[in-house]
Order: structure tokens, then sequence, then C-alpha cells
């Protein structure tokens, strides 16, 4: 798990360490390749002179900001809505498990790309990151929620739960003592698992067009330009947003497993 929280960090704080304003324009030094002159770009510039390296730091922070918000969104309001399941059972499960089994059984990416379509396309950068992570976090609810409700029953079913009723303990301590220690595992396994998927899923609505836009930056609108045959074909540094990506889910992945093993 530290492992997981270090790469996080890295991938974050590196967003501030850029060596050039991500949106400054050197015009007189556009598409050119890695070089360290006066001025130094060590992975070379855009079609408008803008410094790779620093749009690729800069975007893998936002790209990494709606990554956690989204799975937070999903754990939080998925564990929470799974943990009141399994405790309630009888109507108040039924009317909580059967919308959960509609939301994962729906075609998720077609209702993404729908939904942001049907937004606004000239909106604020920050609105649009607040609607991308509400859609993931709903995306992603259904996950937590099963996991919680799982849980919360296994739990309620043992004989330290049933031995805390025995004593007295009303419904809300027992959630507080037994319950969330229980499910709290699972969803820590969940969310490790959620926030590259949506890093990945704001990456590729990004490169799509109904991402964040300028003057903010992702990986997604950096990847953009790569469906341009000009760039695609004589421009390898532009790659550096998808290697980032690539680098930023194995860590995260390798992170994971150790923190399993140990």
């Amino acid at each position: 798990m530290k492992q997981v929280w270090v790469v996080m960090i890295v991938f974050f704080v590196s967003g501030w360490l850029t060596p050039h304003d991500p949106q400054q324009q050197y015009r007189e030094n556009a598409s050119m390749g890695p070089r360290c002159g006066e001025p130094c770009f060590l992975l070379g510039t855009d079609s408008v002179g803008r410094d790779v390296l620093s749009r690729t730091l800069r975007g893998g922070q936002l790209s990494l900001i709606a990554g956690l918000g989204a799975a937070s969104l999903a754990i939080l309001a998925g564990g929470l809505l799974g943990g009141i399941s399994g405790l309630r059972m009888g109507w108040i499960d039924e009317a909580l498990s059967r919308p959960m089994e509609v939301v994962a059984a729906m075609p998720w990416l077609y209702v993404l790309l729908a939904a942001r379509a049907a937004m606004p396309f000239r909106m604020e950068p920050e609105l649009i990151l607040i609607a991308m992570m509400g859609l993931l976090g709903v995306a992603g609810i259904s996950g937590p929620f099963r996991l919680a409700r799982n849980a919360a029953r296994s739990a309620m079913e043992s004989d330290s739960v049933r031995a805390a009723f025995g004593l007295g303990l009303s419904r809300s301590e027992v959630l507080r003592s037994h319950l969330i220690p229980a499910t709290l595992p699972s969803l820590r396994e969940q969310w490790l698992v959620l926030v590259p998927q949506f890093v990945i899923a704001e990456v590729s609505l990004s490169f799509l067009g109904l991402g964040v836009s300028e003057p903010a930056v992702s990986w997604g609108t950096m990847l953009s330009a790569l469906r341009e045959y000009p760039v695609l074909a004589g421009q390898w540094w532009m790659f550096a947003p998808a290697v980032a990506l690539a680098a930023f889910t194995l860590l995260l992945r390798y992170g994971s497993k150790s923190g399993e093993k140990q």
C-alpha cells in the first residue's frame, strides 16, 4: 500500500515541478524534437511550441485528480449504500440492490459518451472535471456496493455481531465497531482498482474531445494531437503522455501487488 501512495504522490507533485509554463508558446521552436539549449526542451515541443515535458507533468496531475475523485466518490457512495443494504436487509435491501443491478448492467462507455456529449461543450474546465468525476463515480458505484453489502451481511451473521446485539448495542454502534472494520479492507482494494481505470477513462474522454479543454491540460488532450498523421508518423516525442500513462498504471499495479504480498 505504501508503494501505491508513493506512486500517486510522485505523479501528483510532479505537476508543480514543470520546467516551463505548460501554456507558454515558443513558436519559433514549434514541433521541435528533444534538445537542451536555450531554452531547454527535454521532450521537445508541440505544434505551437509548448513544452511537452511540462504539459505531460501537468496533464498527469489533472488526470490523477479525476481518477482519485471519481474512485473516492464511487467508494464512499457505494460503500455507504452497500453497508446500509447489508445491515438493514428486507425491503431496504431490495430497494437499493435492484437499481445497482441496473447500474452494473449498463454499457457505461456509451452512457458516459452520451452524457458528456449532452452537456455544453464550452463549459469551464473545472466544471467539466467535476462533471466527469461525478459521471465516472456513478459508473463505478456498483462494485463497491456489492463488496460492502456482502461484507456487511457476512459480518451480521458472525458470532461477534450477534453477541454485540445481545449485549444491547444499537445498529449504529455495531456499524462503527464491527461492520465498518470488516468492510474497509475490501473497499480499499477496490479503490486501488478503480483509480487507474478512471484515469484511463478520463484520458479516453479527453482524447475524444469530451473531456477538459484548454487552458487545462490532461494526458487525453495531449494525445488527441496524435490523430494527425504528420504528428503520429514523425514526432515520436508526442507519445510522452501515453508512456506516462502506461508507467502510472504499471507502477500502481506493481505497488498494489507488493502490498498484497506483504
